[in-house]
């Protein structure tokens, strides 16, 4: 059974499952000892790139979407299908792997969220792990006590002159401090509200008004979209004391620069 969906059906979708496979896959037996060691997706160059060792060629990749969040795509009344793309396999060694995504499903299209990526070989399969989309903000420095106050304000940048897929949600704030904070959610309309923050849109609170008196600490806030953020610290009514403190950001929990 065969079948086409245009691009445009698929800008947004979820895609329970996503296969992609070389546009002339060799069956070559097991490497000793494979590895991949990091995943990216390079949207500016539509690339998907997999380090490791030993890497070699694979039969295929196998890009799985670990979120549940997005609907299911359907056909001829079947649940949840597989979407079957070729990629372009223009370059492998043995430590790395590059791959292009086709112009019907480009790298700025795909959902956000966590992906596995498996390399098939004949006589076995390693994975690893890639995010697409996502950002991490963290502000290191938020503080609601003896008289100082907190704003902190976060952009959707997906909207820019350039073409590229612009994107949309609500960002997940988790807090850490000797003063214990619930986790929250950053809507379009504010801290708690649920409705997205859409591409091009700035969102913004106050510690005062969300977070308990006597709050010091951080904050980390998870965004599916690319975004920025930005804090200020000050006095009331700025009079004596003012200052920001930039947010530090990044595209994957398991490369976050602060922990380097």
């Amino acid at each position: 059974m065969s079948f086409a969906m245009n691009r445009s059906s698929l800008i947004g979708a979820a895609v329970a499952l996503l296969v992609v496979q070389t546009a002339a896959p060799n069956a070559l037996s097991a490497t000793t000892d494979p590895a991949i060691s990091n995943i990216k997706v390079e949207v500016s160059t539509n690339t998907l790139v997999i380090e490791g060792r030993r890497l070699y060629d694979s039969d295929q990749c196998v890009i799985r979407n670990l979120g549940s969040s997005f609907p299911s795509a359907t056909m001829e009344g079947s649940g949840q299908i597989a979407i079957l793309i070729s990629l372009h396999v223009y370059s492998a060694t043995a430590n790395e792997i590059l791959a292009t995504f086709p112009d019907g499903l480009p790298a700025s299209n795909l959902p956000a969220g966590a992906y596995t990526v498996t390399l098939a070989y004949s006589n076995l399969k390693i994975t690893g792990t890639v995010e697409v989309g996502r950002t991490y903000l963290l502000f290191p420095f938020v503080v609601y006590t003896e008289g100082l106050d907190t704003g902190i304000a976060i952009s959707n940048v997906t909207a820019d002159p350039f073409g590229h897929t612009t994107m949309s949600g609500t960002c997940t704030f988790t807090w850490y401090s000797s003063t214990t904070a619930p986790p929250g959610i950053l809507g379009g309309g504010g801290y708690g509200d649920t409705s997205p923050i859409a591409a091009g849109r700035v969102s913004s609170f106050t510690a005062s008004v969300n977070l308990p008196s006597g709050y010091v600490g951080y904050g980390i806030a998870v965004c599916p979209f690319k975004a920025q953020g930005a804090a200020f610290v000050s006095d009331l009514g700025m009079r004596n004391l003012a200052f920001s403190v930039p947010a530090i950001a990044a595209s994957s929990a398991s490369d976050l620069p602060w922990l380097r």
